[in-house]
């Protein structure tokens, strides 16, 4: 599934990924290539002629298994390493899409006065309030203002007895 209008970036991190898995993948291939000579050289027909001892054997494909498995082990660290910077590519992704659709904080701003939900309102959201024409705090909530004071909260022309009410409100419109 493509993603449309999505941009990779990191090229440099990806391109030195690449080389690096290709390194060790050769050094998988080199190790699995030392331990065929290794078991070529240490010969399978002297093992069980006695000539060589097993232990021999073993010893002498440990060199190019240790090689390959040391390849596999940077292949996977290479494959975290991608996905460290997939990880970084999605997330300014996430990020954008949820500048554009108003979750910005810093943004949303009054008179150089940051208005956030992380911001308490002077009254807080559990407490009833009643109904009220004059509304002398307000703060944003996924973008829509919520006025408020001691006794009731509004979103737009709608009134509401408590701030939570306003923003299930906005969550739910």
């Amino acid at each position: 599934m493509a993603i449309v209008g999505y941009e990779r970036s990191y090229v440099t991190g990806r391109r030195i990924a690449s080389v690096l898995e290709v390194i060790g993948w050769i050094a998988v291939a080199l190790g699995v290539l030392l331990a065929v000579i290794a078991f070529v050289t240490a010969g399978i027909n002297s093992v069980l002629r006695g000539e060589t001892p097993f232990l021999v054997l073993i010893l002498a494909l440990l060199p190019g298994v240790a090689f390959a498995v040391v390849g596999l082990f940077f292949i996977a660290f290479i494959q975290a390493l991608r996905s460290t910077i997939d990880t970084a590519e999605m997330t300014r992704e996430l990020l954008s899409i949820a500048r554009r659709i108003g979750g910005d904080v810093a943004s949303r701003t009054n008179a150089g006065r940051l208005k956030t939900e992380v911001l308490a309102p002077s009254v807080p959201s559990n407490k009833p309030v009643r109904s009220s024409t004059s509304y002398p705090s307000s703060f944003e909530h996924r973008g829509k203002t919520i006025r408020h004071n001691n006794k009731s909260a509004r979103v737009g022309s709608k009134v509401f007895d408590t701030i939570e009410e306003a923003r299930q409100f906005i969550d739910n419109n």
